[in-house]
């Protein structure tokens, strides 16, 4: 063997044990997360889950327009107690797999219908102590909770104005009587 074909064996070689390793990774998420750990097929379950809740109409956007799925990951990941986070995660594989029991499919890839009919499933049996039902109340909490504060819900639904409002004037002279006295 001559040293020009060593060479070019060796540098394939190296190639190939720097990209390797990056095809054999597991799966990463879409939304980085500091604290939980997801994989991007649960992210996704959240995202249809809250689009579930809150879907898109013809004259409003819906949780994924808003981006709810983040605030909500982001709010359990940030503000959540370790204990609650737990709870979360526990929650989300008994919800899918409570889910794929009863219906034979994955919560992704299910009708609306049928999505609709397990939540109001899990509403209906409303047990404090299941790890579903406070996953499902969480998702909830927070996916309203990001809705009401958003732009679109504040200035279309709510027609909310920054204080004072549009009527304040600045400058009014003060008069004197009825209590108050010039300054």
């Amino acid at each position: 063997m001559n040293r020009r074909a060593v060479i070019k064996h060796l540098v394939v070689v190296s190639a190939g044990a720097t990209i390797i390793p990056s095809c054999i990774q597991p799966e990463k998420a879409l939304f980085p997360l500091k604290k939980i750990a997801l994989s991007s097929a649960d992210q996704e379950l959240i995202s249809v889950l809250t689009e579930t809740i809150i879907p898109r109409t013809a004259n409003f956007p819906g949780a994924n327009d808003l981006k709810l799925h983040e605030f909500l990951l982001t709010m359990v990941d940030d503000c959540a107690k370790p204990a609650d986070q737990q709870t979360f995660l526990r929650g989300l594989r008994n919800f899918e797999e409570k889910f794929k029991k009863n219906s034979k499919s994955s919560f992704v890839s299910a009708g609306n219908n049928q999505r609709m009919e397990f939540l109001k499933e899990i509403e209906r049996t409303q047990d404090s102590q299941d790890d579903i039902y406070k996953f499902y109340r969480m998702v909830k909490q927070y996916t309203l909770q990001g809705f009401t504060s958003s732009k679109q819900y504040l200035t279309d639904i709510k027609k909310f104005s920054l204080v004072p409002g549009s009527r304040f004037k600045g400058c009014v002279p003060i008069k004197e009587g009825a209590g108050n006295k010039k300054v």
